[in-house]
């Protein structure tokens, strides 16, 4: 989408004589460089992740720990994943904006595409945005029955209103127990 919109702008630059392998290592350079952040904002998010995972206890009558913890593997994975998507994803934009009509993209103004011009041409691209957005929105859904369901099995309910419920504790440790 952002190379349609850059029409001109790439005309403007193969006019000036750009050649346009370097015009496809500049389009590459930035679908690579906005992997990559994306790449380090799913690590930051999944670190964030596991310090909120690592505060949950399980309540049993044995202390139970689940160790979370982010692997080398998993973080070099995310970055080799992150450029190869940006590669993947970028190269057939980046070929396609190249061949542009320098006539027509040097004479066309940025309302162009505001005004609808070549909308008919965009219904694959559109269809493939309601499919992610509708990815997306299973996911999350089937994310929030999972953890949902992973809550009540944690927490099975007592029947006992939460206002009527004793609670009482024992600390071993008052009789020479240790840990």
């Amino acid at each position: 989408s952002r190379a349609r919109a850059r029409t001109r702008e790439i005309s403007v630059r193969l006019a000036l004589g750009a050649g346009r392998f370097r015009l496809i290592r500049l389009l590459l350079t930035e679908s690579l460089l906005l992997a990559c952040l994306g790449g380090m904002g799913g690590i930051i998010i999944g670190f964030i992740g596991i310090k909120l995972l690592s505060t949950f206890s399980i309540p049993a009558t044995l202390p139970v720990t689940i160790p979370f913890r982010m692997d080398m593997r998993v973080l070099i994975a995310s970055l080799v994943i992150s450029a190869l998507s940006a590669f993947a994803c970028g190269l057939a934009p980046a070929l396609q904006s190249t061949r542009v009509d320098l006539v027509n993209g040097l004479k066309s103004t940025e309302t162009d595409a505001a005004n609808g011009i070549g909308r008919r041409q965009l219904w694959g691209r559109n269809l493939l945005v309601v499919a992610q957005v509708s990815m997306s929105l299973l996911l999350l859904t089937a994310s929030a029955v999972v953890t949902r369901g992973f809550n009540n099995s944690i927490a099975p309910p007592t029947g006992f209103a939460k206002d009527h419920l004793l609670l009482a504790r024992f600390d071993p440790r008052l009789i020479q127990y240790d840990r």
